[in-house]
């Protein structure tokens, strides 16, 4: 009896040391594993020990929203192609959100790793914006948050300010703990500006979304205060000249950035100070761009920079600053719908971090293409190995 109880005692933490693909597995060996996997608790201990790397990039078109192309960039296995696959509006540590249509009557943040998801009512006041500008955004932290769930944040013009080319916003918070939404009493006064056509960005515990005007709205979940983040002057000029150049928006080394090409190089601006808004530059030169003025930036995680051409090629550029290494890779052409509005064309790259959070599944005939989606997170030959024997392991002592 004292052995079986020791020998039990050990499983949670071997389980703390598999990748996440075994873990899905070894939820289904029994009752007891998935009891252990599927709580709250385990997932932050398991997101705090393990890399938060990111292990790819969803593609997917506006255009032609059901034809997703996953991309694999620290491994060597080759594109992965779906057919069934939702636009994304947001995402966060592995959380997806998905709107259905202009006018819906619900949200849908499901999991693509586990194929869990669950339907949310669309707030009561939802305005939504056209051209693939962003209003929403998605925060799930393992980690930070308590309470060990989700939150969606709306944010909307709330009125005009009393003086000229002044807008207030307003904001509603959907909590998955509650499954409710409220208005939130925070009001951000600001000048007249839109949102970038770019997913709301999730840092330590606020949401940050990109305007178009060359500054960053900042909503934090906790104590749901707003504030705007001021970016240089050159970098507000560069916003509104590269325009055509999609800068893009994301986390490098864990500090808010925006990256954009120019010639020969790549110019990396990184929020070094986020409580005084001091912002410093970096400019990488690449040889091989000197020839190319068609590329933008998809992602930059301060080792990978990921970019493609403006015209809808098949082909994904890939170049490690540290090794000074490159490398292409081919995507197969998908099908896609017309349009005359370039920005309808356009593609969406979502870094993807995979994580074994559960959520409440809710049955939808309607939606049960976005759960079809499975994600098979690279491990090495090693990994693999040791994997094999911690489960050579476990059903021992089970039997």
């Amino acid at each position: 009896m004292y052995r079986e109880t020791g020998i039990r005692d050990l499983i949670p933490s071997i389980f703390l040391s598999l990748p996440i693909q075994s873990l899905i597995r070894f939820k289904c060996l029994n009752k007891e594993s998935n009891h252990i996997i599927s709580n709250p608790c385990f997932a932050a201990h398991h997101a705090a020990r393990n890399s938060s790397k990111i292990h790819g990039l969803f593609c997917f078109s506006y255009s032609n929203p059901g034809n997703v192309v996953y991309i694999p960039i620290y491994s060597q296995q080759k594109p992965n192609y779906f057919t069934a696959f939702p636009s994304i509006q947001a995402s966060c540590n592995g959380l997806f959100l998905h709107v259905p249509s202009e006018k819906p009557d619900f949200f849908t943040v499901f999991n693509p790793t586990t194929k869990n998801f669950q339907l949310i009512p669309t707030p009561k006041v939802y305005y939504p914006l056209f051209d693939n500008k962003q209003n929403l955004g998605l925060a799930y932290d393992p980690i930070l948050f308590s309470w060990h769930g989700y939150k969606v944040v709306h944010i909307f013009v709330y009125g005009l300010g009393l003086m000229l080319g002044n807008q207030v916003y307003g904001f509603q918070i959907f909590s998955s703990s509650l499954n409710s939404w409220k208005m939130s009493t925070s009001r951000l006064r600001c000048v007249i500006g839109e949102t970038y056509k770019a997913e709301a960005l999730y840092l330590d515990g606020s949401l940050h979304w990109i305007r178009e005007c060359g500054d960053i709205v900042a909503f934090n979940l906790k104590t749901e205060d707003a504030w705007i983040i001021t970016m240089p002057h050159k970098l507000r000029l560069k916003m509104i000249e590269y325009q055509d150049r999609k800068p893009w928006f994301g986390l490098t080394n864990g500090l808010i950035s925006v990256v954009y090409l120019s010639r020969s190089e790549f110019v990396v601006w990184l929020l070094l100070d986020y409580e005084n808004f001091k912002w410093g530059c970096v400019r990488i030169h690449i040889a091989s761009l000197s020839s190319r003025n068609d590329l933008y930036v998809i992602f930059f995680d301060g080792e990978l920079v990921v970019f493609r051409g403006k015209e809808r090629g098949s082909v994904i550029y890939m170049y490690n600053v540290k090794s000074n290494e490159s490398k292409k890779i081919n995507i197969r052409q998908q099908k896609q719908t017309c349009y005359d509005d370039d920005k309808k064309n356009e593609d969406v790259y979502i870094p993807f971090i995979p994580t074994i959070v559960d959520m409440n599944s809710t049955s939808s005939t309607a939606d049960q293409s976005i759960i079809s989606v499975q994600v098979e997170v690279a491990t090495s030959p090693n990994s693999r190995r040791e994997e094999t024997k911690r489960r050579k392991i476990i059903q021992d002592h089970k039997a």
